[in-house]
């Protein structure tokens, strides 16, 4: 007689019963785990397909939100536990419905699976939906802000009203969907708002921008000493060197022109309609910002803007990654200044221009060695001395700001910048650049056995660097400068390779009673040569990872307006929303024919400006429509782009270029990319910067630099779809008057 073997009695799972509630509420056995279904993507390169299944083509707009498709609204099946105790195996219930091809199961064990949540009652839209940017806080409730009440043009100060906040009801699903309707290449002025955040501001108390963005750092002041000016022969081993031959105008009846260096070009001689300015700045240029004024500070020197740029040496010059060299260089302070009440009346009715172009001028060049700068950066917040004018220049100079930057001899710096009109005494359209030698800076931070090479300002006192062994440095500036040894507040690893690029994600702090807090941001994302998007919070710095790619990564930007950062992944230009509902959900927002090497963002608007490989700089509208088959076009417009002839070592600038639509055709039906990797790297756009920090009037303006050393400012302004506005008018946008609310579907209308 075989031997018989004794049956098995089944015993209940306790962590199946606690994970996987039943619903009749009655125990019982349970001896399957329930099946997980793993049809979700990995996101793992080397993840094989299931048998039988063949890739589909994508679509463009399918490829362009691969990111923003969540691959959670697939719910996992619960299996009942089987009513037969006696049995060993529990069976399933067999569909009748004949599947195509079987798919791949795995199953856990109950007591460390993990349930997917259902998303029936999620916020989350469903795959074919466009998530809009959601702010990563909001204001306090009641809380205002400033509008302009007219369009604004250069050099002028139109009225300024105030209007219902961003974050208020009924403006906060408005206002996204009204930016959606602008088709121009900058920001639409009647939506314009200063969302930036920084902590020596009161909290929401006041809408003014003088409240908002205050003046920092009064009690600095420049020492006498350690400002000389030089004399030509002196100023000759600073001085960039180059001259190249371009040629501007319309195609293909364009002038050509040999730029020499501190040259400038007013581009209304070929383009009446356009307010834009070209400059050599004799060498490639790797650093470029905008000056923060006060309110009081612009009207005392006539709505002027300032602009540092840091140029290399010369056309030749090739600084090494890593590598500490001290050598002469300098920093070129541009100012774009309004044309004189003669001269621009006369030029007005000549031509009859609608706003005043004004002029370029190279007002003082700052002697350094310590090498080229990597990276320059105002701090953001007004740091100028008082500008108002007087009879006689004044011992010592008074400093225009505080201007930080990342040198070649490894070290970061923060200068004390003097008022160009202080040390010159010149204000002439024709008068040429005063060289200033600056003795020693007003703080300077050099790690060992690594180079500073990037930097981010988080207010007027906290900036963090990024260091080519991989690590970040947080350090208090305020200290550092009355410490004879400063140390850094935070030191820790982030990369494996170098760092490209870091920002502050800008957001106040809370404690536990949700108030908000007089402390700095705490978190950093960074981007570095290994493919990484780091990011950490300094409260607890273990830090994580966003994405990996196999390509350096050369940006990273803050947006208050995407509510998160913007950065490349795989050559499309993304923004990542760092909002809990959206966490690491990315949209593409451009699709560039050739790499990107910086990015501009603003807290005043939601355009966006990249500065591509191929010569070309381009703008775009994040907030756009969030309907795939809506009828507003989705336009990514190229300002200009840069040509170089390499057999007769020529550049060409075009201008006014057709703006590019998204394809919306895809399949083997779309045309192949017309992306290429032949560009010279004398075409290639290295830095873009919109004009932030001084006010509503001038947030149309965009400064971009090139390796070629060419720079050019343009005044740019949106424009609404057809020249119709949303919801009647601002008044209705912002909630001022009431106005029925417009569903999506009346995008069709537009």
């Amino acid at each position: 007689m075989p031997r018989q073997l004794r049956q098995r009695t089944s015993r209940p799972n306790y962590a199946a019963l606690l994970r996987f509630d039943d619903e009749d509420d009655e125990g019982g056995p349970s001896n399957m785990a329930p099946p997980i279904d793993d049809d979700a993507e990995s996101g793992s390169d080397f993840t094989p397909a299931p048998e039988g299944d063949k890739p589909e083509e994508e679509s463009a707009d399918d490829e362009l939100d691969a990111d923003a498709d969540a691959d959670d609204d697939e719910k996992m099946s619960v299996v009942p536990a089987s009513e037969d105790e006696g049995s060993i195996i529990a069976s399933q219930p067999v569909s009748k419905i004949q599947k195509k091809a079987p798919k791949k199961r795995v199953s856990l064990a109950p007591g460390i699976s993990v349930r997917q949540q259902s998303t029936a009652n999620s916020t989350l839209p469903n795959t074919h939906h466009r998530h809009r940017a959601l702010p990563l806080y909001h204001r306090a409730e009641g809380a205002r802000a400033e509008r302009l009440a007219s369009a604004p043009s250069p050099f002028t100060v139109p009225p300024v009203i105030a209007t219902t906040a961003y974050s208020e009801q009924p403006a906060e699903p408005r206002v996204p969907k009204a930016w959606s309707y602008n088709v121009g290449p900058g920001p639409l002025w009647d939506l314009m708002e200063d969302r930036g955040f920084f902590k020596e501001a009161p909290f929401d108390e006041d809408e003014r921008e003088s409240v908002r963005r205050p003046r920092v750092h009064e009690r600095i002041k420049i020492k006498h000493e350690t400002v000389r000016r030089l004399s030509d022969e002196e100023a000759t081993v600073y001085q960039t060197k180059g001259q190249i031959k371009c040629s501007f105008g319309r195609y293909p009846d364009q002038e050509q022109l040999d730029v020499k260096v501190f040259d400038t070009i007013r581009m209304d001689k070929y383009f009446p309609e356009d307010v834009s300015h070209v400059f050599s700045a004799g060498a490639p240029v790797w650093a470029l910002d905008w000056c923060p004024v006060t309110p009081d500070g612009r009207d005392a020197i006539q709505q002027r803007q300032y602009l540092a740029v840091g140029p290399l040496p010369s056309h030749d010059y090739v600084p090494r990654i890593g590598v500490k060299r001290c050598s002469p260089a300098c920093i070129q302070i541009w100012s774009v200044n309004p044309t004189p009440v003669s001269e621009g009346a006369s030029a007005a009715n000549g031509r009859g221009k609608k706003h005043d172009p004004g002029f370029m001028r190279c007002d003082m060049v700052l002697c350094i060695d310590s090498g080229p700068a990597y990276e320059l950066k105002w701090c953001p917040l007004p740091s100028h001395d008082l500008l108002q004018p007087s009879g006689d220049p004044p011992e010592p100079p008074r400093k225009l700001g505080l201007l930080a930057g990342t040198f070649e001899d490894g070290s970061l710096c923060v200068y004390a910048v003097p008022y160009p009109p202080d040390v010159s005494g010149e204000t002439e359209q024709n008068s040429g650049p005063v060289y200033v030698k600056i003795s020693e800076p007003l703080l300077r931070i050099a790690l060992e056995d690594t180079v500073c090479w990037s930097l981010d300002w988080a207010n007027s006192e906290v900036l963090a660097i990024g260091c080519t062994n991989g690590n970040i440095a947080v350090y208090n500036i305020v200290d550092a400068i009355n410490s004879k040894d400063p140390l850094p507040s935070h030191f820790y690893s982030a990369h494996q390779s170098a760092i490209r690029a870091v920002t502050w994600v800008r957001t106040p702090t809370y404690d536990a009673d949700g108030e908000v807090t007089a402390d700095d941001p705490t978190v950093i994302i960074s981007a570095g040569y290994d493919g990484v998007q780091h990011a950490v919070d300094l409260r607890c710095p273990s830090g994580n990872d966003i994405s990996r790619t196999r390509d350096a990564i050369n940006l990273v930007r803050f947006s208050t307006y995407c509510g998160g950062h913007i950065s490349v992944d795989q050559g499309y230009l993304k923004a990542i929303s760092l909002s809990p509902v959206l966490l690491n959900k990315g949209h593409t927002i451009l699709d560039p024919e050739g790499p990107v090497w910086d990015v501009g963002a603003s807290d005043y608007h939601p355009q966006v400006a990249a500065a591509v490989a191929d010569g070309s700089v381009i703008t775009t509208n994040t907030m756009r429509n969030t309907r795939r088959g809506g009828s507003v076009p989705f336009l990514s417009h190229t300002i200009y782009q840069l040509d170089y002839n390499r057999k007769t070592g020529e550049y060409r600038m075009v201008d006014h270029l057709k703006p590019k639509e998204v394809p919306r055709i895809g399949g083997k039906s779309r045309e192949p990319p017309k992306a290429s990797g032949a560009w010279s790297p004398e075409v290639s756009i290295t830095r873009v910067a919109w004009n932030q920090g001084n006010g509503l009037a001038n947030a149309c303006w965009l400064a971009s630099a090139t390796a070629s050393g060419l720079c050019r400012v343009d005044w740019l302004s949106g424009k609404w779809l057809q020249d119709k506005l949303p919801y009647r008018s601002i008044e209705g946008i912002r909630g001022e008057v009431e106005v029925e609310d417009e569903s999506d579907d009346d995008d069709d209308d537009y």
